[in-house]
């Protein structure tokens, strides 16, 4: 599940202060599918890096599961990112001359892990996201 409580977030650039986020409140249980929409501005992408652990909320309680993202530090948050939630951002983010394989297993070299893991996690994202046919395409 995904708990969101009172969750504010505030921007400062010296005197000017945004309030990106104003006490949200969200549940979101297991299996739930949802979407989350909004104009430019109404804080879609940080609700979402909060919830991924690329930003931390300035007031209220973000929870996913039993990971309490208010309490993380910087060292907790790159586990809980590598280990937990997944992020595919707007400009993707790949490197052009790897293929799909390749760009997938980059995080998990880095993270250290198994070349028979490794094989494993790649394998079953494959199935999950259906790229069975471009895995090898760059």
């Amino acid at each position: 599940f995904i708990e969101v409580i009172d969750l504010v977030k505030v921007y400062k650039m010296g005197s000017l202060e945004v309030q990106a986020l104003r006490g949200l409140n969200l549940r979101i249980d297991k299996g739930d599918f949802i979407a989350i929409i909004g104009p430019s501005g109404s804080g879609k992408t940080t609700l979402l890096n909060i919830l991924g652990g690329l930003d931390s909320p300035t007031a209220g309680q973000a929870r996913i599961g039993n990971s309490n993202l208010n309490t993380m530090n910087r060292k907790d948050r790159i586990l809980f990112r590598r280990e937990t939630v997944g992020h595919i951002f707007q400009n993707l983010n790949l490197i052009p001359t790897l293929t799909a394989r390749e760009n997938i297993e980059l995080p998990l070299v880095a993270a250290k892990t198994s070349s028979t893991n490794r094989i494993e996690r790649i394998s079953k994202l494959v199935e999950i996201l259906g790229m069975d046919e471009r895995i090898d395409h760059t």
